[in-house]
């Protein structure tokens, strides 16, 4: 790297904000050394975010625990926290989380209930027909 070459400090908040003054732009376009530094800055930031997003999505860290979950189905609890359940599910879409919260408001529904339990019977009904045609002597367990 030459001297004239700029700091990681001045590529890193190029990265940053997108933006960098006259004198620091025409280096960076002219610059091959300076090229490369951006590149794989660049390539380190962005394997930094899709390894925290991937982590943050996979452990769940911004999900709401099962009790908030029950209480905002209720209706009960801190409206703040209502209203993040209601932006998390929603606008972020969080698909565990929208599953959850829907066990949450049908296991107060006594008519999704009655049929939870009757399609579980059908299946296992039907998995013991399965095991008997294929010769097990065995029902499946309940």
């Amino acid at each position: 790297m030459s001297r004239s070459c700029l700091r990681a400090a001045e590529i890193s908040a190029f990265i940053e904000s997108g933006r960098a003054d006259a004198t620091v732009s025409e280096h960076l376009r002219d610059c091959k050394t300076c090229q490369i530094a951006l590149d794989s800055l660049e390539n380190e930031v962005l394997a930094m975010q899709y390894s925290i997003s991937g982590l943050w999505f996979r452990e769940r860290i911004s999900c709401p625990t099962e009790a908030e979950l029950a209480d905002a189905a209720a209706a009960l609890g801190d409206t703040a926290v209502r209203d993040y359940i209601d932006f998390h599910t929603t606008v972020l879409g969080c698909r565990s989380c929208v599953a959850r919260d829907f066990e949450a408001k049908s296991a107060e529904n006594p008519e999704v209930r009655r049929k939870s339990r009757s399609v579980q019977q059908r299946v296992t009904d039907s998995m013991g027909t399965l095991f008997r045609k294929l010769g097990g002597d065995e029902a499946p367990p309940r």
